[in-house]
């Protein structure tokens, strides 16, 4: 047999309990809650976009469309990178020292990547060269150089 004071002791256990838990959201909460966190999120995708258009050349002052931002970002972070082993090479060519972990740091960021080339399945394409290397032939039509720095990837 249970006696009166443990039934009553239990029961303000169990309210004690209750009493500690949180109220359970109603389905247009959670459903708010939901829209707001992916409004924050899309509003810190814009801000990143944004971001880019500051950084690098050539997006300043246009009407961003994010594929285009992304295109022209990654193609000014390996016109940078590339400039940037030109540079090692230089150095070391001149007699100086490089450090071996910017080195790393600096060829780990070269490596070529695969696209899709609509005649042979896959193409190898290498970094852009730098601006400065890209000169025009006499009939306007582009002539790209590519510096040796891009060949000489096996100190890496």
């Amino acid at each position: 047999m249970s006696s009166p004071n443990n039934t009553s002791t239990s029961s303000r256990e169990n309210a004690a309990a209750g009493a500690d838990e949180k109220p359970r959201l109603t389905e247009e909460e959670k459903k708010q809650n939901h829209i707001a966190s992916e409004q924050k999120r899309r509003q810190a995708i814009r801000e990143g976009f944004d971001r880019l258009t500051e950084l690098v050349p050539g997006l300043e002052g246009q009407g961003r469309s994010e594929g285009l931002v992304l295109k022209r970002t990654v193609e000014y972070m390996r016109q940078q990178m590339q400039e940037r082993r030109a540079l090692i090479e230089r150095i070391e060519q001149s007699g100086g020292h490089v450090d071996d972990e910017l080195k790393k740091l600096v060829c780990s960021s070269l490596k070529p990547h695969f696209s899709h080339s609509t005649s042979t399945g896959r193409a190898l394409h290498w970094p852009s060269p730098p601006l400065a290397e890209r000169t025009l032939s006499s009939r306007n039509a582009p002539v790209v150089f590519f510096p040796t720095a891009v060949y000489h990837l096996t100190n890496c």
